[in-house]
């Protein structure tokens, strides 16, 4: 939705307008700053919901001050929470501060939604960041002001102890940081296939239609894989204009899936092709959005910024598959694991998701304006899916996210709901093309040479020393601690 930043305890409003023209990308529709002797907080706006209304910096009667970024998607229930309020706008920024306004930090269990907000009232501040890290909040020191921004780009060399807000995480000033939302802990409970499969198309459809909330087109990333296929067999039966969008070389497996699915469903689809030449030339302004170098992220990146440069011409709101492989077991390497150990590793995907797959889907959307929704992280669905047997998500004859494939088994062709797991970056053919591009550009000297970088951290191959080459000409290497790592298992 957006991108802000602020200095609490600053009187210098020309350093956080230079923050803000940092993270510009994340806001083409509008710019607004507000600062006193005290404060400056800055807000670049992509204009979702009316788009006339909720400008920020927004102020409240009492004279709080919200920057905030993502979409709230119960705000209009909120509202009747609180009778006593006239609204101005149809816009969810003005529910959410009159919500802080009203509850205090207490307002973020309140919230079903994705969110990063910073909201200012006298000498109190209140930041948060939504249960799962869809939208991204780093906060820093700076000469006794604490900054807060929504990409670390923003920060300058003054800046220290710079961090991320952990996902599901509320600091206030005056009582300091608390967690509010916890993963659940896995506690299957006896249950049939059809009443799962039945559950989680209940649950899916919910999440899938509060997200097409919006004033502006929405649409489809669809990679052709079974859970982009789901989100955009529900998304056309919400509105049959819905479009799909994909991305891969003309001859990779996700080009045809991707195709195939859309004529399937009936959705107007738009496609584009890639090449070596135009991952080698989209390199740099991918890793300076992504602020990454992990090399599996980055070739995902590649695919999702491309594809992503595309849509902004045609939405404003892209829905992905994003979280189902985490939730149901839909990588190949989780057959190691079995019974409570698989329940286990799940959580922890689902906890890492806030520094991986979420982190890309934020920075490459948000990089061409588009705001990135993930249905399949609705909490309704997360917590539904760690009460499930694992035998539903992994079955025993080692069917991966089989509960996924029955619940949705009557609205896709049968050879979609049995495809088999393709990573993003190599059904696109991006990762092939990119080893290839590594192993001529660096050699076994220059790698073993060149592989540990600061604290003594190792790359893993001479495609990774390539990204982090790049990374390091837009970052200073102390940032590398901000990097999430994906695992090995989840590589090869």
């Amino acid at each position: 939705m957006c991108g802000i930043a602020c200095a609490i305890r600053s009187s210098d409003p020309a350093e956080v307008a230079r923050m803000s023209e940092k993270i510009a990308h994340r806001g083409p529709d509008g710019v607004g700053l507000l600062a006193d002797a005290d404060n400056a907080l800055a807000h670049r706006r992509l204009a979702i919901l009316d788009p006339k209304g909720g400008v920020q910096p927004w102020a409240t009667p009492s004279g709080g001050v919200l920057i905030y970024n993502g979409e709230i998607y119960n705000h209009l229930g909120l509202r009747s929470q609180m009778p006593d309020r006239t609204f101005q706008t149809r816009c969810d920024t003005e529910t959410l501060a009159a919500a802080l306004e009203n509850w205090g930090a207490d307002a973020v269990e309140k919230l079903d939604g994705m969110f990063a907000f910073v909201y200012v009232d006298g000498e109190r501040y209140i930041a948060a960041r939504d249960p799962v890290g869809i939208k991204p909040l780093f906060r820093a020191d700076r000469n006794g002001a604490t900054i807060f921004a929504s990409e670390f780009k923003a920060f300058d060399d003054q800046c220290t102890n710079i961090e991320d807000v952990p996902a599901g995480t509320v600091i206030d000033s005056e009582t300091g940081a608390k967690q509010f939302y916890f993963v659940p802990k896995p506690e299957p409970r006896a249950m049939s296939m059809e009443t799962a499969a039945d559950a989680v198309r209940s649950i899916l459809y919910r999440a899938v239609s509060k997200r097409m909330l919006s004033d502006v087109p929405v649409g489809v990333f669809l990679s052709g894989g079974l859970d982009s296929a789901i989100i955009a067999a529900i998304a056309v039966r919400l509105n049959p204009d819905t479009m799909a969008f994909s991305v891969g070389f003309h001859d990779s497996q996700d080009a045809g899936a991707a195709q195939e699915v859309a004529a399937a469903l009936g959705m107007r689809h738009c496609h584009v092709s890639l090449s070596a030449g135009k991952l080698v030339e989209m390199l740099p302004k991918v890793i300076y959005h992504l602020e990454s170098f992990d090399a599996p992220l980055v070739r995902s990146a590649l695919a999702n910024y491309a594809v992503s440069e595309m849509a902004r011409d045609h939405i404003k709101v892209a829905l992905t598959g994003e979280g189902a492989d985490e939730l149901f077991a839909g990588y190949d390497y989780l057959r190691e694991f079995s019974g409570v150990g698989l329940d286990e590793k799940l959580r922890s995907l689902v906890l890492e998701l806030q520094n991986t797959n979420l982190q890309r889907t934020d920075r490459m959307t948000m990089a061409h304006g588009i705001e990135g929704r993930v249905p399949f992280l609705d909490k309704e669905m997360i917590a539904l899916a760690f009460q499930l047997p694992v035998e539903l998500k992994l079955s025993p004859a080692g069917v991966s996210k089989a509960v996924l494939r029955m619940a949705f088994r009557d609205m896709l062709p049968n050879w979609a709901v049995n495809r088999p797991k393709q990573e993003f970056g190599r059904g696109t053919g991006v990762a092939e093309v990119m080893a290839k591009h590594a192993a001529i550009a660096i050699t076994d000297d220059e790698f073993e040479a060149n592989r540990f970088v600061s604290s003594g951290l190792p790359l893993r191959d001479k495609e990774e020393l390539i990204y982090y080459r790049v990374w390091r000409s837009f970052f200073r290497p102390e940032l590398t601690a901000l990097v999430g790592r994906s695992r090995k298992e989840e590589i090869e």
